[in-house]
């Protein structure tokens, strides 16, 4: 796998630092760049990388994804959020409901069977987390506002689980299987972002425990944080939990809870590689033989997810 991997990761940093060079000339974001030169990398387009090297590279993306999670996570200071509670529930609730409910209608129309187009409605409803961190972080925003818009994000992608859940459990449920039950189907999903957070958050108290004893040796530190972060999202994935929301629930109690020195934080010249890396190993997997037997249905999504989510929080503010 490492022979394979570190030749792919070469080409992933080469092409990235190009295109995201290229795109800031441009007057765009670093990540459209990243974004194309994954496109352009991906083995249905090109012949530069193999399926199995993209097949790595999508392991080392949902890693990266989970620490995106843990750094947005740490960055919700629930102490910013003061008076705009109300503001951040009815965006969550609007542009999240108004995009799914969209998409549902529309795929029902299409005629495609109701528990498509509830599991369809529930990818319409979750947010990008990634995409939104790194703009934040490419712009050099910072503030209440910028708190209230990751706590959206994360609220959102909460609840897009559950519905994505909910969604699946209904498509099983049309199919005999011994021992199925409709409660048990209900309660699943729920019960899984439930177990989490709450893994996250166990871990994240593991940490601060931790660091009341051992935060003071040399170097320990600094390793304690890693250590931790690795705990919660290996632990996660065994218990086949939501490794995000694990790492975004650790990240946002040692904001809330822990001392100053327990901010989840990257240096700067470590960040940029990192969100590179992550857009495109991600933009790999794209597949333009796919797309062209699926391209009514992204574009279906895309369209009332924007339309939705522009207007459910516009309604909200």
């Amino acid at each position: 796998m490492i022979a394979s991997l570190v030749p792919a990761l070469t080409v992933v940093a080469v092409a990235g630092t190009l295109a995201g060079w290229l795109a800031t000339r441009l007057g765009l974001p670093a990540i459209t760049g990243y974004i194309v030169a994954g496109v352009l990398l991906s083995p249905g387009v090109s012949p530069v990388l193999t399926p199995d090297q993209v097949s790595h590279l999508g392991g080392l993306a949902w890693i990266l994804l989970a620490l995106i999670g843990y750094l947005i996570g740490g960055s919700i200071r629930l102490a910013d959020l003061r008076g705009l509670a109300r503001i951040a529930v009815g965006i969550v609730l609007g542009q999240g409901l108004l995009a799914g409910l969209l998409t549902v209608a529309v795929f029902l129309l299409f005629g495609w069977t109701p528990a498509l187009a509830l599991l369809f409605g529930a990818l319409a409803w979750c947010a990008a987390p990634a995409v939104t961190l790194a703009l934040i972080r490419e712009s050099g925003c910072r503030g209440q506002w910028i708190t209230l818009l990751l706590s959206v994000v994360a609220f959102s992608d909460a609840t897009a689980v559950i519905g994505v859940g909910l969604s699946l459990e209904w498509l099983a449920a049309g199919q005999p299987v011994a021992g199925f039950s409709r409660l048990l189907a209900l309660v699943r999903p729920l019960l899984g972002v439930v177990a989490a957070i709450g893994f996250g958050l166990a871990c994240g108290a593991l940490l601060l425990w931790a660091r009341r004893f051992w935060g003071n040796t040399a170097g320990l530190h600094r390793l304690l944080p890693g250590s931790a972060l690795v705990l919660c999202l290996i632990g996660s994935t065994w218990l086949d939990l939501s490794a995000i929301l694990a790492t975004m629930a650790m990240g946002g109690l040692l904001t809330n809870a822990g001392p100053a020195g327990a901010v989840p934080t990257l240096p700067a010249w470590l960040e940029r590689p990192l969100f590179l890396v992550f857009f495109v190993a991600s933009s790999t997997f794209f597949d333009p033989a796919v797309l062209a037997d699926v391209w009514l249905i992204a574009l279906l999504v895309t369209l009332c997810r924007c339309l939705g989510k522009y207007l459910g929080s516009a309604l909200a503010t």
